[in-house]
């Protein structure tokens, strides 16, 4: 903000004891994080990831959970295993805060039996923990990002690269034999 002095005469006035003073930084931007996360919801996750170097109020902005499950819910409608609400269930979640609804979709979504025995939040972690699946391309950044909507997004990513198809997903489609361009009478 500028600040318009009244209008001076410079014959008349000594120039020469006024400093010069370097602009200072702000805070932050001098907008409500509420109007920040309305628009940053506009941009890409490319842009949101551009953003953290700008200024660190506009990183921790850029993080903000929230965004980021918009994002994830729109980048993976429509597609198979990728329910709206709920985190890629190949992603390494170690050392974030997750729920016990969270850590027992995940589980379950894993693969994992015996979840009704699991009553404490630690043994749900320490299962989640033990059944991180191996994600090609993902490399410790990966598992270092803060966010944990940010870092589902970042997983699924890496996971829809990748050239080959695990045993789990072979079994979960259902599938149908077709002879010269007609199915199977006989089933499989």
């Amino acid at each position: 903000v500028q600040v318009q002095a009244p209008l001076l005469d410079p014959q008349t006035v000594d120039c020469s004891a006024v400093r010069r003073t370097e602009p200072t930084r702000s805070d932050g931007p001098p907008i409500l994080e509420e109007a920040w996360l309305k628009v940053l919801s506009y941009f890409s996750p490319a842009d949101l990831c551009h953003l953290s170097p700008v200024h660190a109020k506009l990183h921790a902005l850029a993080s903000d959970e929230d965004t980021w499950k918009s994002q994830c819910t729109l980048r993976w409608r429509g597609k198979q295993w990728m329910k709206a609400g709920e985190l890629f269930r190949n992603g390494d979640y170690t050392g974030l805060k997750l729920s016990v609804a969270e850590c027992k979709s995940l589980l379950r979504r894993r693969g994992v039996n015996g979840l009704p025995h699991i009553t404490e939040k630690a043994e749900l972690l320490h299962a989640l923990h033990e059944t991180n699946p191996h994600v090609a391309g993902a490399r410790r950044k990966a598992a270092t990002i803060p966010c944990k909507w940010k870092r589902s997004y970042a997983y699924a990513e890496l996971d829809s690269k990748r050239s080959h198809i695990t045993h789990d997903e072979v079994a979960h489609f259902r599938w149908r034999l077709v002879y010269h361009g007609r199915p199977s009478s006989m089933g499989l």
